[in-house]
């Protein structure tokens, strides 16, 4: 269980290894001469290998929504993006297994390909930045 605002290792390994992999790929897709706000853009469109959501607001939120009917709704279409694709994921895997629990189904989902990143451009240019200027 993790502590209060402490940093889970999903969003470690999203930002050590998924963000730099995205803003690769969206070098090599981009037409130059381009800027970095467009490429980070492009980054945030751009599917990942499993969902960037860590396992305590994937469980919260699907406990809401699954057995609560909450919806919840965010800010930024981009993370909107990421969890709507998230329930309809979870939504297969409850069918295919209705039997299975709720935890084990969560953890599943989070294990498959995720559509976005779920992070703004902004964020993802801020992190990438931060990466680029350590590493010189």
């Amino acid at each position: 269980m993790k502590h209060k605002n402490s940093v889970t290792q999903t969003y470690i390994k999203r930002d050590r290894d998924v963000l730099p992999m995205l803003f690769r790929q969206a070098v090599a897709a981009a037409t130059f001469p381009t800027t970095m706000r467009k490429l980070c853009t492009i980054a945030a469109t751009l599917p990942t290998p499993f969902f960037c959501i860590s396992d305590d607001a994937a469980l919260d939120y699907t406990r809401k929504r699954y057995l609560n009917g909450i919806v919840k709704k965010f800010k930024s279409p981009y993370k909107q993006r990421l969890y709507n694709a998230f329930w309809e994921k979870f939504c297969e895997i409850k069918k295919e297994c209705p039997q299975m629990s709720l935890q084990s189904a969560v953890f599943r989902t989070l294990s498959c390909p995720a559509p976005c990143v779920g992070l703004t451009p902004w964020i993802i240019q801020f992190k990438v930045s931060r990466i680029i200027n350590r590493k010189t």
